[in-house]
């Protein structure tokens, strides 16, 4: 044991993926990760070490903003699984901290938990395909 403990995810509702700062730690300090807006104006990512998304600079020209919805997504999953295999995030920790993002939700299957088809039928919805 390092001493450290996962920080308890904290809850904060959706964070558009335009704004989605992933934060997280790695196994030797507890682990656990985290989506919160950027900027985290709150602190909610105060307790984890590690951050990427919305927060970083692409290069020298280029702002996470300035990138379309597309690359946005690839990138947030990249980040995700650097975390995840670099880091030791547990990937279940990350798919959680991942659904607080509607556009990683609304590509989740049915009957996969977290599923934007699956929370709407719990809701009630009753249409085609969504």
């Amino acid at each position: 044991m390092t001493g450290y403990a996962k920080p308890k995810m904290p809850t904060i509702g959706d964070v558009p993926l335009a704004v989605a700062m992933v934060v997280w730690n790695t196994a030797d300090r507890g682990g656990g990760a985290a989506v919160v807006r950027h900027p985290d104006r709150v602190g909610l990512g105060r307790d984890y070490r590690r951050s990427d998304g919305a927060c970083t600079r692409i290069d020298a020209d280029r702002l996470w903003a300035d990138l379309g919805s597309t690359e946005q997504f690839a990138r947030l999953m990249n980040i995700a699984w650097q975390a995840v295999v670099r880091d030791g995030v547990d990937p279940q920790d990350m798919h959680e901290a991942l659904l607080a993002v509607p556009e990683f939700r609304s590509l989740m299957p049915r009957g996969m938990d977290g599923g934007e088809k699956e929370a709407a039928e719990r809701r009630g919805w009753r249409g085609g395909e969504a």
